[in-house]
């Protein structure tokens, strides 16, 4: 019977979808519908029409629809939200809600309707928000680093060279020379680390906890000394020290090498993977056979680089203190630049020849000095600000250069002097040398011009172990009277403390010699007067002092009254 029934329902289908087909071929098909609009209703209030309400003339009040969406959540044209900030104006469209009412449709053909054109949907109004900065923003990259031809931006470099006797001789020199101007070339905010490699490694340092170090001027200096004593020998083998460098773990490092080895090791590559290091390598004047090292790099996302020597140059940062001088007496301006930089690298030997080079010479050679004299400051900066500050520039660094050799009242002295460029090398000099002298520095502080807040302010922070109160270079005169009020606030705390310590120092001697005074009552009286002396002129105002006295003036009138 299931059969039987299914058989019936299927025809009845069929029935019914040859019925629908003849009804409509009956039908004429108009070309375009035409939509009958009713005729406007009465006026809405205006709070009533905003939210779709209708007037019916037999009530008194409008009446407003149940369960329609407010005017924020309804679509557009486009089936979308409109941003709240971005409502859309519906031209030509009645502004009152109409319930659904079918329309009949006459059989007779009509013309299309003409469309009402709507203009284009405003985009929605974002909410403006301070966005961070992408990290391929300038401000925020790592600053760059160049060895030979691999240029790169890192905050901490490692290099790892090959040492063996495959680079002996000039070899050796043209990497090491290389290698000096890329650690010269970084800035202040950079570290770095350098190891030698053959068969066995060889740090720049020999601590048991090795770490990066930054590129000031006197690791610069050190580093050169370190190069000058390399030596080329031996076999090669990279990978001691590459696993070494793992453990400094520097953001990139440049692996150098004119030799052939096998592949490195998993657990050297996990190494790498952990401490999030990128390497760089170099083939050095190799024979081509450099697949070890196009894997190193691929395998890291670094990259490979084919290196070779450039043609000999004029370097004087290995040369003798002696060409050294001869250079920058001559007149080949390229020559006396590459020896001003050397001067300054050795130590300043002869800083006073190069400070006065900066009347001299041309823009490229006075930046060069002037930055290397910026670095021999620990970053104090005495200019040139403009061509025209070179004499005043030059006034300037000879002070610091004479302030650096003198002892901490002249520098006090020349710090209390009127000359705004005196105070501020004075204050460059007295924060270099960690000059504890907070008295005096907020003393300068209040009639400072702008140019010595800065160092100022640096000096009472070493001062201080790291409270800072202010003020910004760019303070206002009230401001600064305001940091400088502050910073004696610190100070008189201070000295509150001091003063409450050496009270409570003078209050535990004294109780010491109350012991003695009490041990020595009834046993000799000319000890007994002595002590009571001592108590009454050292420790008299202490509570320690007041008992002493009492208890050998009780003594007394024990004895007087015997």
């Amino acid at each position: 019977m299931p059969f039987f029934r299914d058989l019936l329902l299927l025809g009845g289908l069929v029935a019914a979808l040859l019925t629908v087909t003849a009804y409509e071929r009956r039908l004429p098909v108009p070309a375009a519908p035409q939509l009958t609009v009713a005729p406007p209703r009465p006026a809405l209030p205006a709070a009533a029409v905003e939210h779709g309400g209708s007037a019916d003339p037999k009530l008194s009040a409008a009446t407003v629809p149940r369960n329609m969406p407010s005017d924020e959540n309804k679509f557009n044209r486009n089936g979308q939200l409109p941003h709240s900030e971005g409502k859309q104006t519906r031209t030509g469209i009645i502004d009152s809600f109409e319930p659904y009412s079918p329309k009949m449709i006459d059989d007779a053909p009509q013309s299309p309707p003409k469309l009402i054109e709507l203009p284009p949907p405003t985009p929605p109004k974002l909410v403006e928000t301070v966005e961070p900065i992408p990290a391929s923003s300038p401000e925020h990259e790592p600053p760059p680093v160049k060895f030979f031809e691999t240029e790169t931006r890192a905050t901490s470099i490692g290099y790892v060279v090959d040492c063996s006797s495959s680079m002996f001789g000039e070899k050796f020199q043209a990497v090491c020379l290389k290698l000096a101007e890329s650690i010269l070339a970084l800035k202040r905010d950079q570290d770095f680390f350098v190891v030698f490699f053959n068969q066995s490694f060889f740090p720049m340092t020999g601590s048991a906890a090795p770490k990066l170090v930054p590129a000031d001027l006197g690791n610069k200096r050190a580093i050169l000394t370190f190069l000058q004593s390399a030596q080329a020998s031996g076999g090669t083998n990279p990978e001691p020290a590459l696993q070494f460098m793992t453990t400094v773990r520097p953001d990139v490092i440049y692996l150098l090498t004119d030799g052939e080895f096998s592949s490195l090791g998993q657990a050297t590559y996990r190494g790498f993977e952990d401490a999030g290091i990128v390497v760089h390598t170099i083939g050095f004047e190799t024979d081509g056979r450099v697949e070890v090292l196009e894997e190193i790099a691929r395998r890291t996302s670094g990259t490979y680089q084919a290196a070779v020597r450039g043609a000999p140059g004029a370097s004087l940062l290995f040369a003798s203190d002696q060409a050294v001088r001869a250079a920058l007496s001559g007149t080949d301006r390229v020559t006396r630049r590459e020896a001003a930089r050397a001067a300054m690298l050795r130590g300043l030997p002869f800083e006073i020849h190069v400070i006065d080079m900066l009347r001299d010479s041309d823009a490229d050679l006075r930046d060069t000095i002037h930055n290397e004299l910026r670095d021999a400051a620990d970053g104090s900066d005495f200019g040139p600000a403009s061509p025209d500050d070179i004499d005043g520039a030059i006034r300037r660094w000879k002070l610091w250069r004479t302030l650096r050799g003198v002892g901490r009242s002249r520098i006090l002295s020349a710090l209390q002097n009127n000359d705004p460029d005196s105070q501020a090398v004075a204050a460059a000099v007295a924060r270099a040398m960690k000059i504890d002298a907070p008295d005096e520095f907020i003393a300068a502080l209040k009639g400072s011009p702008p140019n010595v807040l800065r160092e100022l302010r640096s000096a009472l922070v070493n001062c201080s172990r790291g409270e800072d109160f202010g003020p910004s270079e760019d303070a206002t005169v009230m401001q600064v009277a305001e940091a400088a009020d502050r910073w004696q606030g610190w100070r008189d705390a201070v000295l509150a403390r001091e003063a409450a310590a050496q009270r409570e120092l003078r209050i535990k001697r004294a109780a010491d010699l109350l012991n003695q005074a009490k041990n020595l009552i009834g046993i000799n009286d000319a000890a007994v007067d002595r002590r009571y002396r001592e108590l009454m002129v050292d420790y008299g105002d202490t509570p320690a002092g007041a008992e002493a006295r009492r208890l050998l003036e009780a003594s007394v009138r024990r004895e007087t009254a015997d």
